[in-house]
């Protein structure tokens, strides 16, 4: 029974889910303000937790037949959760999005459901494609949008978070790949990362973590509204990248392991550094 309940928090990728929530957490705060509320909240984050848990299962049910012969322990593989279980959890995932996903309004309901559907499509579509990289890069800077409009504080300003994405969402991308990279040429998977290779791409993770930091002081100081918050941001993101190369020149696979909590959180730490500046 407890490796059942077990197989099934694994099945939709608890961890990133988790930390997707942290995340958008702090975003509404940042965001809202006074003005958010702990039912408001809650109700939020049920529609993402929702619709990610989606994202998961599809994520899982998509690459069954490859994780047979790479990930055999992996929920569904293992026989631990059956496909039609998998389904069922996907299923009450979507109605969850939906039914709290709705109380915000159809505007934040339709832009919940175009994030999560770019999450979907990067299972079915974009991942075994050199365009692996497209639906990180939308779907990264939409998050904080649709918070705004969830909590009618959208500014038409917040636009501009979707070129600074591209650079987060790249790297993102590629942290998270990085650890699939010889499971994905095994399958056959063409995208970004098995093209590039485990150096080239982490090389590339930290250049866009890098970038994303610069353009981001860059622009503040253009605009004449850089904050300390923004300064001791990219300092701390420049010493992680510095940190995490050393860590992958000496310790390889715990580098390449380490490289989504340090991609994410410092692409994190950057997005909430320019919002609140």
């Amino acid at each position: 029974m407890k490796a059942t309940v077990l197989a099934y928090i694994r099945l939709p990728h608890f961890v990133p889910i988790v930390a997707v929530l942290s995340a958008t957490a702090i975003l509404c705060i940042i965001i809202v303000g006074d003005e958010l509320t702990g039912s408001g909240l809650l109700r939020l984050l049920l529609a993402l937790f929702g619709g990610q848990v989606v994202v998961g299962v599809v994520n899982e049910l998509v690459d069954v037949e490859s994780d047979r012969l790479t990930k055999p322990d992996k929920p569904i593989p293992s026989g631990i959760v059956t496909i039609n279980g998998a389904r069922n959890l996907g299923l009450a995932g979507l109605l969850l999005m939906l039914i709290a996903g709705a109380s915000f309004g159809w505007q934040s309901l339709v832009l919940l459901t175009l994030g999560n559907g770019i999450g979907v499509a990067y299972s079915i579509w974009f991942k075994r494609s050199p365009l692996s990289w497209l639906p990180y890069v939308v779907a990264l800077p939409l998050l904080p949008v649709w918070i705004a409009v969830s909590f009618d504080v959208f500014e038409t300003t917040m636009l501009a978070l979707f070129p600074l994405g591209i650079l987060g969402g790249l790297a993102i991308h590629i942290a998270q790949a990085l650890p699939d990279i010889d499971a994905d040429r095994v399958a056959g998977i063409d995208n970004l990362t098995t093209r590039l290779g485990q150096t080239s791409a982490i090389r590339v993770c930290w250049i866009a973590l890098l970038g994303l930091s610069i353009v981001l002081m860059g622009a503040s100081v253009v605009t004449d509204d850089l904050s300390s918050r923004m300064f001791a941001a990219s300092a701390i993101v420049t010493l992680s990248v510095v940190a995490h190369m050393l860590l992958y020149r000496f310790r390889q696979r715990v580098g390449v392991m380490a490289a989504f909590p340090i991609a994410a959180s410092s692409v994190g730490l950057l997005a909430f550094a320019w919002i609140a500046r």
